[in-house]
This record gives C-alpha cells, sequence and structure tokens, in this order.
C-alpha cells in the first residue's frame, strides 16, 4: 500500500476553490486501490460540508493534531505553540508535518503553499531532512509573487515544485536556471465526471443562470445582480440561483456583507442556497441553463484557471466570463461570451436567452473542453508520476530474492526504443541490468554475448532478428526470455527460425503484427502479448513555445512509406488560409541510410521530392532539422505532430508528441485507431485540415493526459515486469 500524507494551508470548515482542491486531490489519489490518503488538517473540523463526500471514503482519513496532542506526548511537544490557537501557523505546520511523516512513513508527502502562505514553503525548504524533500511535492497556487531565489530554493529542496497549468509551468521554468532539474509537473484542476447535457430542446429557453463561489468586489456580484435586473426586465421568468456563504474579509467587510446579503433576500428571481457541499452544488448547477464567471481585469493575466468554471463547462453550461488569458487559452479567442461590462452581461444572458441554436452552439463547445479535467484523466495523468517518485509501483512491490538481485540483460542491434524501460529497471535495487549491442542483424561479439548469457537471469532480446535466434538457441534451463518484435521483422526470415520452444513471451507494439502472427504461426500463438512502446512522458512534459500551434512536426521521412509529400500536401492546404503554418522535419537524409540509398525506386521517389520542394511556393515554410535526442525541445515548437504515412508499426513519434502536448493527426493506417484516439485519425488531406483547424488547447490537455494513461514508463515497466515470472 502506498502512503501519501496531504497539507495544505487551507482551512477545511470554508468551502472555496482551495478547500475543493484539497478534497478532489485526495479523492483522484484514493481512485487507485492500492493508495491510502491521510490528510493533516490545518484547523479541527466544526463543519464538515467541505469534506462530506470524504469522510466514508475506506482509504482517507483525516489527522487532528489538536486531537492527537492531547493524547500523545509526541504530538503535544511539536503542537505546542498551537495548541490554544485556532489553526496551525506555518511554523507548527512544519513542525506537525515533520512528526507526521516520521509516525507515518509516508511514501509521497503533499504540501500546497497558496499565494500568501509561501512562508511555509520557506520553512520547510530550510528545515526538512534531504530525506523527506527528496518525496515531497510542492504545490504552488501562484507564482507571480515569489523572487526567482525562492523558487531556486524550492527546486533544490523539493522532489517536485507543481503547478496548475502549463502557463504557470512556463512562468516557474523562465525564472529557474536549470528548469528540468526541477521536475516541473503540471497538476490540472480536478472535477468529477459528468453525463453532459442534450441540447435544448425546441420551444424551451435558457432561464436559470447560477453563480457559485465566494463573494468579493473583485469577483463582480455587485455587477452581476445588476446585469441580471436588467436582462430580467425583457425576460421576467428569469432566475439567479446563487451558492455560497464565504464573504471574503476587508476593511469594509461587514457593510458589503449586510448589503449583498439583502441582496440575495429581496432582488426578484434571486435564490440564495447559502452553504451546499459539493454534491448538491453540483446538483444546482445542472439544473441551470447559464453560468457566470465574470471578474475584475487585475485577473486577466492570470495563470489559473477556475474550477468552478470548468464544473460549469462540464454541465455544458454557457458561461459568461471575463476576456482572461487563460479563457482564451481554453475556450478560443472567439469565444462568443466574454464581457466588459454589466451591460454587455446583459446582452449576453438576453442572446441565450432567446437564441436556443446559438445558446445549444456554445453549449457544446465548452462541454469539449472538459475531458482532461475529470477524476479519472487526472488521476490517469498522474499515477505514473506518483509511481516513479516512490520508485516502485504500489501494485507490485520490490522483491528482493534471497541470493540478491535479479540479473536482466537487454540485447539487440538498437536499443533507443528500450532506453526508458532499461533506466527504470536500471534504478530499481533489486535488479542488476547490463546491456548488449548487436552490431547488426546477427553480427555480435559472440565470447561476450556467451558470457552475458550466462550471467543473466532474464534475457530481454530486442527486435525479433538475429539476436532473438541466438538466444532462443542457447538459453539456459530455468532462465526467462523475453523477445520484442516491431515492424521490419514481420517481412523478415527470423520470426519463423527461432527456437520457439525456448521463448517464455513475444512482445507486440502493435495489434495488427500479432494478429498476423497468430495467424501465420498459430503454434505459438500462446507466447504472443501486445504492450506497445514506452514514453518517458516526464522527459518529454516541456512547456510549448509561443507560436508552436502553427508549426507541423514530421519525425522520419525515411523509407518513402513514409509520405512526406502528404505532409507537404497537408501544409500547403493550411497556409491557403494562414500563411504563419509551417513544417519542421526532424530526420536523417536519405542517402545517409546506405541500404535505402541502394534501392531504385527509394532513390527516384526522394529525387522527385526534393525537386518538387525547391519549385514549391511553400519551400520557405519547411525546415529540416538534425537528428538527434535533443526531442522534448524540439517537441516544445511542435503544435501538431504528423504521420503521413502508408503503413506503420506503432509510429512512436505520435506518443512521444502527445507527451509533450502535440495534437496527433495520423493518417488511417491499419491499427491507428486502436492504438491513439481515433478521433484524430484520417483518410485524406481535407480531413487531417479539419482536424487540425478545429483542434484546440483542450484537445492538447487531452493527448498529454491519454500518452500519461497508456504509454509512460512506470505502466509499461510493469507490464513488461509481469512476463518476468509469468508461466
Amino acid at each position: 500500500m502506498t502512503r501519501i500524507l496531504l497539507y495544505g494551508d487551507i482551512d477545511l470548515n470554508l468551502i472555496d476553490g482551495s478547500s475543493v482542491w484539497l478534497a478532489s486531490l485526495a479523492e483522484v489519489l484514493a481512485r487507485d486501490d492500492a493508495v491510502e490518503v491521510s490528510v493533516l488538517l490545518k484547523a479541527p473540523v466544526r463543519d464538515a460540508t467541505a469534506i462530506a463526500a470524504l469522510l466514508a471514503h475506506r482509504r482517507i482519513r483525516f489527522i487532528d493534531p489538536w486531537a492527537d496532542a492531547r493524547a500523545d506526548p509526541a504530538w503535544a511537544g511539536a503542537m505546542r505553540k498551537a495548541r490554544g490557537a485556532a489553526h496551525l501557523t506555518p511554523e507548527s505546520a512544519a513542525r506537525v508535518i515533520e512528526l507526521a511523516d516520521r509516525r507515518g512513513a509516508f511514501d509521497l508527502v503533499v504540501v500546497r503553499a497558496d499565494a500568501q502562505h509561501h512562508a511555509l514553503a520557506r520553512i520547510l525548504c530550510r528545515a526538512m531532512p534531504a530525506a523527506a524533500g527528496g518525496k515531497t511535492w510542492l504545490y504552488i497556487a501562484d507564482a507571480r509573487g515569489l523572487p526567482p531565489s525562492d523558487l531556486e530554493a524550492f527546486a533544490g529542496a523539493y522532489r517536485r515544485i507543481v503547478c496548475q497549468t502549463p502557463q504557470a509551468r512556463a512562468h516557474i521554468a523562465a525564472r529557474l536556471a536549470n528548469p528540468s532539474a526541477a521536475r516541473l509537473l503540471v497538476l490540472p484542476p480536478m472535477i468529477p465526471e459528468c453525463p453532459g447535457r442534450p441540447p435544448l430542446p425546441e420551444g424551451c429557453r435558457a432561464e436559470r443562470i447560477c453563480y457559485a463561489g465566494k463573494f468579493s468586489r473583485e469577483y463582480y456580484i455587485d455587477e452581476m445582480l445588476d446585469a441580471f435586473r436588467e436582462a430580467r426586465r425583457d425576460a421576467p421568468r428569469l432566475e439567479l440561483h446563487i451558492v455560497g456563504d464565504k464573504f471574503m474579509r476587508r476593511d469594509d467587510a461587514p457593510e458589503y456583507e449586510r448589503r449583498l446579503a439583502h441582496r440575495f433576500a429581496h432582488e426578484p428571481g434571486v435564490i440564495w442556497h447559502g452553504r451546499r457541499t459539493r454534491a448538491a452544488t453540483w446538483k444546482i448547477i445542472g439544473e441551470c441553463h447559464i453560468a457566470f464567471a465574470w471578474r475584475h481585469p487585475m485577473f486577466d493575466d492570470s495563470l489559473e484557471l477556475s474550477t468552478k468554471a470548468l464544473e460549469y463547462a462540464a454541465h455544458g453550461l454557457p458561461i459568461i466570463m471575463s476576456r482572461a488569458r487563460v479563457h482564451e487559452q481554453l475556450f478560443g479567442a472567439d469565444y462568443p461570451l466574454y464581457v466588459r461590462s454589466h451591460e454587455e452581461c446583459a446582452d449576453a444572458i438576453r442572446r441565450l436567452h432567446r437564441d436556443r441554436e446559438c445558446y445549444n452552439e456554445v453549449s457544446l463547445r465548452v462541454a469539449r473542453t472538459t475531458p482532461a479535467f475529470t477524476y479519472d484523466a487526472v488521476a490517469a495523468a498522474l499515477g505514473p508520476a506518483v509511481l516513479r517518485d516512490i520508485g516502485s509501483s504500489p501494485a507490485a512491490p520490490p522483491r528482493r530474492p534471497a541470493g540478491g538481485a535479479r540479473k536482466l540483460l537487454f540485447a539487440g542491434h538498437d536499443l533507443r526504443f528500450l532506453e526508458p524501460i532499461i533506466r527504470h529497471f536500471s534504478r530499481r535495487a533489486e535488479y542488476a541490468v547490463e546491456t548488449e549491442l548487436w552490431r547488426g542483424h546477427e553480427d555480435h561479439d559472440e565470447r561476450r554475448s556467451r558470457a552475458l548469457l550466462a550471467w543473466a537471469d532474464i534475457v530481454f532480446s530486442e527486435w525479433c532478428l538475429g539476436n532473438a535466434c541466438w538466444h532462443a538457441a542457447h538459453k539456459r534451463p530455468g532462465q526467462r526470455l523475453i523477445v520484442r518484435l516491431h515492424h521490419q521483422e514481420m517481412e523478415l526470415r527470423y520470426r519463423r527460425e527461432v527456437a520457439w520452444q525456448n521463448v517464455d513471451a513475444l512482445i507486440f507494439i502493435c495489434p495488427r503484427h500479432r494478429e498476423t502472427f497468430e495467424r501465420d504461426q498459430p503454434a505459438h500463438a500462446s507466447r504472443a502479448r501486445l504492450i506497445v512502446n514506452a514514453v518517458d512522458c516526464d522527459a518529454l512534459d516541456a512547456p510549448k513555445l509561443p507560436g508552436a500551434q502553427f508549426n507541423l512536426g514530421l519525425v522520419g521521412m525515411n523509407p518513402r512509406r513514409k509520405r512526406p509529400d502528404l505532409a507537404l500536401e497537408i501544409l500547403a492546404r493550411l497556409r491557403e488560409r494562414d500563411s504563419r503554418w509551417t513544417l519542421s522535419v526532424k530526420s536523417r537524409m536519405p542517402w545517409e541510410h546506405p541500404w535505402l540509398w541502394e534501392q531504385e525506386r527509394e532513390r527516384d521517389y526522394y529525387a522527385g521530392f526534393f525537386r518538387a520542394l525547391e519549385a514549391w511556393p511553400h519551400r520557405n515554410a519547411v525546415v529540416f532539422d538534425p537528428y538527434g535526442d535533443d526531442m522534448a525541445q524540439w517537441y516544445s515548437k511542435i503544435g501538431v505532430v504528423l504521420s503521413t504515412s502508408d503503413h506503420e508499426g506503432s509510429h512512436q513519434s505520435i506518443a512521444e508528441g502527445m507527451a509533450c502536448g502535440s495534437i496527433p493527426i495520423i493518417r488511417n493506417w491499419h491499427g491507428a485507431a486502436e492504438l491513439y484516439p481515433p478521433r484524430f485519425v484520417f483518410s485524406t488531406a481535407d480531413d487531417a485540415v479539419r482536424l487540425i483547424r478545429s483542434a484546440g488547447e483542450a484537445d492538447a490537455a487531452c493527448v498529454k493526459a491519454h500518452a500519461r494513461a497508456h504509454f509512460d514508463v512506470p505502466l509499461i515497466a510493469g507490464r513488461i515486469e509481469e512476463l518476468f515470472d509469468a508461466r
């Protein structure tokens, strides 16, 4: 069981975005049956409304240091300056976190530092032992006020710095000397799954408006009421449903609170529901038609997304909102309900009330932005990072055989697709790892191969070529042999020459090759397993550069079945309407591959390709980048990654691009729709152009979450590890 401690400078007696965040994260982490979450309270629970859904959860518990201090001298010592206080100060919180971790032996600690409480992050940074820092994630709610010196200190002290959006991560990265060393992680807002809503039927009108959240002058509550009153003059059936009871503390708070409460109680059409649990608020939102998220311009440059806006969007509620930068990046610059005054707000209400077609169109648009933010999607994206940071899968705890570490050999002529898997097992104390790089399909140092084979308990033979034949022929009794087949082997002789009775498992990276193998060699079908290539999602999770959304990327243009000519056709059609589009091709040149360049058909194809490119009017919009290992850096400038091939095994660059948030546009080669989201698969160049033009920021978040959930190293390594013992 993996044990995780959560602490936030958050009073869970209040209902606001912070308390919702903490409760949501606890629920998301506990979706894994092998995870137990402990939430350390900042203040004793007086009102459980915010955490009502968690109290009965069997793998979520709450640590009340005030109660523990009454029964345990150690807790009493940690709480000596806070026992009479209403809540933990940053200083006392640091002591309590250290004690809780010492007592609970947690595998991971997550601490949230809000903008006004970075003091806790600084104190922990100085006070906690290196071992604790190595397993502690610091979530920074708003980094804009932090000096670079603090960020550098945090990056050195904590296992990860976590933030809410890619924009926040980019902001932090730009202020660090070595951003990659900080292991920056995006943890997006989390919302429950929602079935959505059907279109508003003919004869019905949008009449119920909602606002859920806290009340402050900067949230334009008075302006919202004024706009509602004005719109209601033309539509007297309109209702405004208000949920919440948190009035922000200010010098004039009592007067402001009395005046707003009076308006809530006496404005015609206003229904004030007061404090509600998240489930009850969710239900009220679901019964409404329109939502408010309009705020002061001071929030226009915020790096944070409102969780409430996402909840509205999940229910398909058109949202009347400010033109904030994060809103434009999620909903689009052309979203029709951005407002700047209560007059524009009233006009937006009238338009949605009168125009059913407009209402349904915006409803569908906002609902499409939310899949990447659901509990399931965030859990899938977050899980691999948790597994990586605790060192091993909680479902498969480290095994230490009596004889010491298990000896694992990876061998083949090209180990590049195995590199993240090799790194994963090399970091595991229960494995001793060696690699053997063959000189070619059959060419190797046989003396070294025999020595390594005699040493190894488990042999992973990468590529089903001469190495697989040799390993199968020389396998020792009791030794495990796993072979992985990619693409080229299907057309070569080796798979028919392997002594399959000596192979324990044969891994395929795509379904169509497994199907072909099982059809051609049915006697050995029981050895076949489908396990896709792994992607190091953390290593590829880099912020996008400005303008990336207009840059197509193609990784590998050889051999001709990769169809770079089709990539040019797609680019040309995009540039007919927008000249900002460009294409980056990262590849070796065809003449750098002797085996390819000696084939006349290949030479003729590329000669024609480059002649056509030279005469092409868009030639200056195409860049050829050198082949290399700088993929994270390269993908940071790629908004759309293409697969234009006639046929592929899995086209690994698509999975890698998705991990970096590049939209995948994939030709319908056999198996594409099984390996990748079918909605990004195209048949014609026109189809590809339509998919590219309709893609947005939400799609980028979705594909990144999909990559983490299906291709990340801990997941794939775990499936491979299962074969080490399977019988």
